[in-house]
């Protein structure tokens, strides 16, 4: 099974909107570049199932913040 990465870029940037985070704050909360981010959400970049997990857990803290 191949996976679309630009799909996946998308649904994470909708998800980051919907929730109003700033590409800065998510980016920090992973712990990668705000660059990296931007390949990420574009679909330039594939990454590690790693980040992609980082990336879910930073953004399902946006729906419980401390």
């Amino acid at each position: 099974m191949e996976i679309n990465i630009v799909l996946m870029g998308q649904r994470i940037r909708a998800a980051r909107k919907e929730k109003k985070v700033s590409s800065e704050v998510l980016a920090e909360k992973v712990g990668i570049a705000v660059e990296s981010l931007w390949h990420i959400e574009n679909g330039a970049r594939n990454t590690s199932l790693q980040t992609l997990c980082n990336i879910a857990e930073a953004l399902r803290s946006e729906e419980h913040p401390s």
